[in-house]
C-alpha cells in the first residue's frame, strides 16, 4: 500500500488524495489525549492486487497493521499496543462487509 502521494482535499481529520498510480486514496487521522491508544491513523486506497489476510510489521516505534480485501487496501498505523489494532481491524473489516 502506497501513501497518498497527493491531497486534494480535508475534511477534520481526514485527507483526500491519490496514491502513485493515480488511484484514490484516503488518510483518516484518529487523536487523543490517550497515548496507550493514539493517534492512530487508518488509510484507505484502491487495489487491483488480490486479497491479503492482515499481516503485522513494525517500522521504527510504529506498529503497522495492513491487508486487502475486495478491491481496497488498508493499513492501521500507530504506536497503540497491537492487540488494539486488531480489535480496530476487526471492527473496519466488519462494519465494511455490512455495506
Amino acid at each position: 500500500m502506497q501513501a497518498a502521494s497527493e491531497v486534494v482535499g480535508t475534511a477534520g481529520g481526514t485527507k483526500f488524495g491519490f496514491d502513485k498510480e493515480g488511484r484514490p486514496a484516503a488518510q483518516l487521522v484518529y487523536t487523543t489525549d490517550n497515548k496507550a491508544i493514539g493517534p492512530l491513523t487508518l488509510i484507505i486506497g484502491s487495489s487491483k492486487e488480490p486479497d491479503i489476510l492482515p499481516a503485522l510489521a513494525r517500522r521504527q516505534d510504529v506498529n503497522l497493521l495492513y491487508w486487502r480485501h475486495q478491491g481496497r487496501s488498508y493499513a492501521l498505523v500507530g504506536q497503540s499496543d497491537v492487540g488494539y489494532l486488531w480489535g480496530i481491524a476487526n471492527d473496519v473489516a466488519w462494519q465494511l462487509d455490512a455495506i
